[in-house]
């Protein structure tokens, strides 16, 4: 059996005193070169998206008009927000953008009152709960999802589901109702992704019916009508075991928001998407070479090129959700309705 990051012996000691997540990188970084010689120790930048505004960036600070522009890249601001944002930079003191600020905050309280004056008769159709379940776990198990638990996910999957014209959805200005249906999305999420940490914990354990990562990829989805296994989705299932197996220990919210940054980190170490890929299959192969080959079982895979329509629409929105450092106000806020100990002990199935 090859060597694995899973075992400590015949590890450089430097490597070991690394975060398991920039262990991965560095010894990728010794085996194949996948990036260029951009950072001195060959660790990946660090996981926060932007330095703050006035940290010393370089010899010169940069300009809040030009650190504005970098915001807007980063989070995607068009049109009016990007116009807004472009004014509230060009206010001449400290005094104005508080001033903008609480104007902003007032607004969205105002707002937040006009969405709770929703139709407490309003029940989603049973046509739509089916969907809402199918489109909350296929998100989670969508190759393209870049942050299991990212800010404003609920709303992404409710474009994608629009985009589908999935039966049962509310008119896109019934803000009430549309409220209902992103509580019932981020319901799902939160329930699914108690789930997959319950099911992945429970193949680590000796005796496992699912160590082998196709046993445990067909426990995942073999009560979801519509999801097949791919290759891509055995590499996503195995990262999530890589982090379980070196952060397991954190919190169900710490141990997603984690997880998210340790993806977003690979993501920034890598230059193209083919290199990402290529920390994953290492990932992948690593969990192989611990727990068995998925051409060791029954199981067998699809072709990516396969997937159905809606889900190639769900993850062009999934490779749009952010990742989130915290909790979402709409999450603290809502009615979330999952009993974590529904999932303990690998209690509780996927399906819809």
């Amino acid at each position: 059996m090859s060597s694995s990051f899973f075992d400590n012996s015949n590890i450089d000691p430097q490597l070991l005193a690394m975060d398991p997540a920039q262990r991965i990188l560095e010894r990728i970084q010794q085996r194949s070169r996948i990036n260029d010689d951009d950072d001195d120790n060959g660790l990946p930048p660090s996981s926060d998206a932007f330095v703050g505004f006035g940290s010393e960036r370089s010899e010169t600070s940069t300009s809040l008009a030009t650190y504005g522009n970098l915001v807007k890249r980063r989070f995607g601001l068009k049109d009016q927000p990007a116009g807004e944002l472009d004014q509230f930079c060009q206010t001449s003191s400290a005094e104005e953008r508080q001033v903008l600020l609480y104007a902003q905050i007032l607004q969205l309280n105002a707002r937040l009152k006009d969405n709770e004056k929703v139709d407490t008769h309003y029940t989603i159709p049973a046509v739509l709960e089916t969907s809402i379940k199918l489109y909350a776990i296929a998100f989670l198990l969508c190759h393209r999802t870049v942050a299991f638990r990212g800010s404003n996910a609920a709303s992404h999957i409710l474009n994608a589901m629009r985009e589908e014209s999935v039966k049962g959805l509310p008119n896109e200005k019934d803000v009430g109702h549309n409220n209902i249906v992103l509580r019932a999305l981020r319901d799902k999420l939160t329930y699914f992704r108690n789930i997959l940490k319950s099911k992945i914990k429970q193949s680590l354990k000796n005796g496992s019916s699912t160590r082998n990562i196709a046993s445990l990829t067909n426990a995942i989805i073999s009560k979801l009508d519509g999801i097949e296994p791919t290759l891509q989705l055995y590499m996503r299932i195995a990262y999530l075991r890589f982090c379980m197996i070196n952060y397991g220990d954190l919190s169900d919210d710490a141990f997603w928001i984690k997880a998210d940054q340790t993806l977003h980190a690979w993501q920034r170490a890598a230059d193209t998407q083919t290199e990402l890929s290529q920390i994953l299959s290492h990932v992948y192969h690593e969990d192989t070479a611990m727990y068995g080959k998925p051409e060791d079982t029954e199981y067998t895979t699809v072709d990516l090129s396969s997937l159905a329509a809606w889900q190639v629409t769900l993850g062009r929105h999934a490779a749009k959700v952010q990742a989130s450092k915290k909790r979402t106000f709409e999450e603290m806020s809502g009615t979330n309705g999952v009993d974590e100990r529904q999932v303990e002990n690998g209690a509780g199935d996927i399906q819809v």
